[in-house]
């Protein structure tokens, strides 16, 4: 697993910089590499999400999560609009 953290941190910077690259590309050349990019990050995403449930255990979250998964996204939501709440202030604010 550690050689492909390593790989993943010497190929991705460079495929960073081929899409960052100030030349005399067409804009539509230079999205093909930040569509690998994202389609790399969109899979390794999907992999942590499906190996993180494999390895989950449903007894695990009774102490944790008296409510369940409802109280779970209950209070995610709560969050989430409560972030976009203060965003919205402080960018009104800065428009001031």
């Amino acid at each position: 697993m550690v050689h492909l953290a390593v790989l993943a941190s010497i190929i991705l910077p460079l495929l960073t910089q081929a899409s960052q690259r100030k030349s005399a590309l067409q804009p539509t050349d230079r999205l093909v590499p930040a569509a690998v990019i994202t389609m790399v990050h969109l899979a390794v995403l999907a992999f942590i999400i499906i190996a993180g449930l494999a390895k989950a255990k449903p007894s695990n979250l009774q102490p944790f999560a008296p409510y369940g998964a409802r109280g779970i996204f209950s209070g995610a939501a709560y969050v989430y609009f409560t972030y976009t709440g203060f965003d919205a202030v402080a960018t009104s604010a800065e428009e001031v």
